[in-house]
């Protein structure tokens, strides 16, 4: 298998993904020194570099003289002449590919190293006010991302996922896709609603499995459009709250209606779905008994390289096991099945547990639907899971409905930084590199925690070679 990137089910949307990508490095207009930032691919990773900039190191014994005709002949000129350690940068017309150039002259026996000038970022703390505890917000209410032990909700400091860890290195690509199989995400009008869930180059509407209505993907439950602000909100946009892999794209498809239900089939044809056109991780915060249908789709998935992220259920502490598809995790290395944990890094209470169980992540302590729940977005309208108390926009759920989007978010990251990651590759880095929280005692594996609790930093920073920094345009 090629990387994720090149492999044939990406076609349907390359072209949609040019042009985001595209629209992504021009919207933001970032430079160095009057040279545009842009976003690529090079060597299996996404990086950042600077428009029309490649460095070089000559190889020994060669010098400035030697390489001249060769660059002259793809119209380059010296910016910074070869110093004591061979190292120099060429500038290049404007009409020259950088990554195709720097590939081809990297190959030339004059040449050590051709690279991109690639660009670096100081660290990275998002500006979304639920995030940092700012107007409208009181207090940081994202504990399951960054926990320092705030109160509310009075939790244990680094009970989180080192979100703003991993972000110094990705917040995501546009080029992966995150299918949300789910109960829809907030249509006005057939139009995107929600300021954290609005833009339409970011939104891929795809269909729904369950009512069919004429207004689409609308969701009227709002666990949907929870669990998609948790996986991939749009980020440091000023508003609202910051998702897992804010940069990544997000195919919304409906499985589930207005009262939390839905099929076996809807999973089936949600899944297949996604595979066909171009979904990159497949979230599913939802289950129950297995069956041929389910495991049909869990089996299509898998021999596509698409990872399926799903919850293991809430109803422990009367001993319910985990549930499926999450249980397919146990004959399936492209399922991952996420249990929940709370503000103190215990095992919450309803989690589903067994030997199917891959990794716990914040779930929240489930009682009231307060601080020391998840908080996500909420439609903007009435919702049948609105409550009294609940507003509109934002709120506090509990569950491993949304553990899952976390563990999904995080996938996206790996994909963003290597996108030729396996879905067994990305299973075993997420299991590799979890946190083992006190409850484990001193075990790398557990029923009740499986191999930890995630840990997106370690995940990204693990990967082979090293990821690189990828930016944070938001696309």
């Amino acid at each position: 298998m090629g990387c994720r990137t090149t492999s044939s089910k990406r076609m349907l949307f390359t072209l949609f993904t040019l042009v985001s990508l595209s629209w992504a490095s021009l919207s933001a207009q970032e430079t160095i020194s009057g040279k545009l930032v842009r976003t690529g691919i090079w060597e299996g990773r996404q990086i950042e570099y600077l428009e029309g900039e490649i460095a070089i190191i000559l190889n020994p014994g060669v010098v400035q003289a030697d390489v001249l005709p060769l660059l002259q002949s793809h119209g380059a000129t010296i910016k910074r002449d070869f110093d004591k350690l061979r190292w120099g940068l060429i500038e290049l017309p404007e009409a020259v590919d950088v990554l195709s150039l720097a590939a081809t002259l990297k190959r030339n026996p004059l040449i050590e190293v051709a690279e991109p000038n690639m660009v670096v970022r100081a660290g990275f703390d998002p500006n979304d006010p639920y995030y940092q505890g700012t107007s409208p917000a009181t207090y940081s209410h994202q504990w399951g991302l960054n926990n320092t032990g705030q109160n509310p909700p009075g939790g244990t400091s680094d009970a989180d996922i080192d979100a703003p860890e991993v972000w110094n290195i990705t917040m995501g690509s546009s080029s992966v896709i995150i299918a949300i199989l789910d109960s829809g995400i907030p249509l006005v009008n057939g139009n995107l609603s929600h300021p954290d869930l609005d833009d339409p180059s970011k939104f891929i509407l795809g269909p729904d499995y369950v009512d069919k209505p004429a207004d689409g993907v609308r969701d009227d439950r709002g666990h949907g459009t929870h669990v998609t602000g948790i996986a991939a909100a749009e980020t440091n946009n000023g508003t609202g709250i910051a998702g897992v892999c804010g940069n990544c794209r997000v195919m919304v498809i409906q499985v589930f209606n207005a009262l939390g239900l839905g099929s076996h089939e809807a999973f089936r044809d949600g899944v297949i779905y996604a595979v066909d056109n171009g979904a990159d991780v497949i979230n599913y915060s939802g289950g129950g008994t297995p069956s041929a249908t389910k495991e049909q789709a869990v089996q299509y998935a898998n021999q596509r390289f698409v990872p399926i992220v799903a919850s293991t259920g809430n109803t422990n502490p009367s001993g319910g096991p985990v549930i499926w598809p999450a249980a397919y995790s146990a004959s399936y290395s492209n399922v991952i099945a996420v249990g929940a944990t709370d503000h103190k890094d215990v095992r919450s209470s309803y989690s589903n547990y067994g030997l199917e169980l891959t990794v716990v992540a914040p779930g929240g302590y489930g009682s009231t639907r307060n601080a020391d729940d998840i908080y996500s977005t909420t439609p903007n309208y009435d919702f049948t899971l609105q409550g009294s108390g609940t507003p509109l926009n934002y709120g506090y759920l509990a569950g491993t409905s949304m553990a899952a989007p976390h563990v999904a978010g995080v996938a996206g990251l790996i994909l963003s930084a290597n996108p030729c990651k396996t879905p067994a590759e990305i299973r075993n880095i997420i299991e590799n590199t979890a946190d083992k929280v006190p409850g484990m005692g001193g075990n790398n594996f557990t029923i009740y925690y499986g191999y930890g609790r995630l840990n997106a930093f370690e995940a990204v920073n693990s990967l082979d070679p090293p990821a690189a920094p990828t930016g944070l345009i938001i696309a």
